[in-house]
């Protein structure tokens, strides 16, 4: 339980999951043993519980494509980051040109500062829009995260 426990968190889904998973699946299969399970012409009652992949925009998804082997991605995706290559950022920036553009003017960053590093404007205004992009997905998916409402199966 542990096991699926951390590989579902490490996908995203909601702490807690697998548990209540656990506690359904048993309560299923202890009462279809009963004598004294509902039926109803035959037929057993029984509840269904999907539960749907994080939604995941284009960019996260190139991120965490460019971090799969790193260890520790969502504790340490800063550092990570800032070391993509220059190869790594211009793909990540053609693929996403139009949400680094928006994310930068909506951001008000003021551009002077940028070119006060010797790194490529390109790629800092690029690793600041990464950065902040698995900010916001770890800050909502990540296994830290505590649910808003618990999970009501």
């Amino acid at each position: 339980l542990a096991q699926v426990s951390e590989f579902l968190s490490n996908k995203g889904f909601p702490l807690g999951i697998a548990v209540e998973f656990s506690e359904v699946s048993e309560y299923f299969a202890h009462n279809l043993l009963s004598e004294n399970w509902p039926y109803r012409d035959g037929n057993v009652f029984a509840a269904s519980v999907t539960v749907n992949e994080p939604e995941i925009n284009k960019g996260c998804a190139d991120l965490l494509h460019l971090l799969k082997e790193k260890v520790c991605v969502e504790s340490n995706f800063g550092l990570y980051v800032d070391y993509l290559t220059g190869k790594d950022l211009q793909w990540l920036y053609s693929r996403n040109k139009d949400e680094i553009n928006l994310w930068l003017a909506e951001s008000r960053t003021d551009l002077f500062e940028l070119l006060e590093s010797d790194r490529n404007v390109a790629d800092i205004v690029t690793v600041s829009w990464a950065k902040d992009e698995l900010g916001k997905y770890f800050k909502q998916y990540g296994r830290n995260r505590k649910p808003d409402k618990p999970i009501v199966l």
